[in-house]
């Protein structure tokens, strides 16, 4: 986000300055600003959103807080195990654990869908919203609607990675082909 990579950890968050090219702070996120795993961020409105898990759910602060190195500043929105956590335009979706999706509104988690197998990756690119299970590609609209939806082919018995679309085009990342 602007200049600066959050780099999701297993001890939290790691700051990467682009101009730089150098490391700046470690955010220790965790309660009491312990070490807590850290799969995901997204910068929503005026927020850093952190998908965690041991526990932690999902945390957020304030983007333009000057002392973001302080686990006091960051709040729990909800506790539990985190996946992932995105945002596409006007929408911020997180995933936990248990394969549910959801969609964060004012602090608030509404399920919407529960997927067969565990997601393995979460992205947003272009307006949509992309979801990778071992076996399925789901693309989604900013809204949530379902406008793709990509099987595992019989063709190739493998297991899928991650995705991404470009135009009208979807690329599917595999662990054998």
């Amino acid at each position: 986000f602007g200049n600066l990579v959050y780099v999701s950890t297993n001890y939290g968050i790691s700051v990467f300055n682009l101009e730089r090219l150098e490391f700046g702070d470690t955010y220790f996120i965790g309660n009491s600003g312990s070490q807590t795993i850290v799969n995901q961020t997204a910068v929503f409105g005026d927020y850093i959103y952190a998908a965690c898990l041991n526990g932690s759910g999902i945390r957020k602060a304030l983007l333009s807080s000057p002392n973001l190195i302080d686990f006091q500043n960051w709040q729990v929105i909800t506790s539990g195990n985190f996946l992932a956590v995105e945002m596409v335009s006007d929408n911020l979706y997180a995933i936990r654990t248990d394969n549910r999706i959801y969609q964060i509104t004012n602090d608030i988690l509404t399920e919407l869908f529960l997927y067969t197998n565990p997601p393995l990756d979460l992205k947003s690119v272009d307006a949509n919203l992309i979801v990778t299970t071992k076996s399925n590609v789901y693309v989604y609209d900013s809204s949530f609607n379902l406008i793709s939806q990509v099987a595992l082919s019989v063709d190739y018995m493998t297991t899928f990675t991650a995705a991404s679309i470009n135009s009208e085009y979807i690329y599917i990342g595999t662990k054998d082909f």
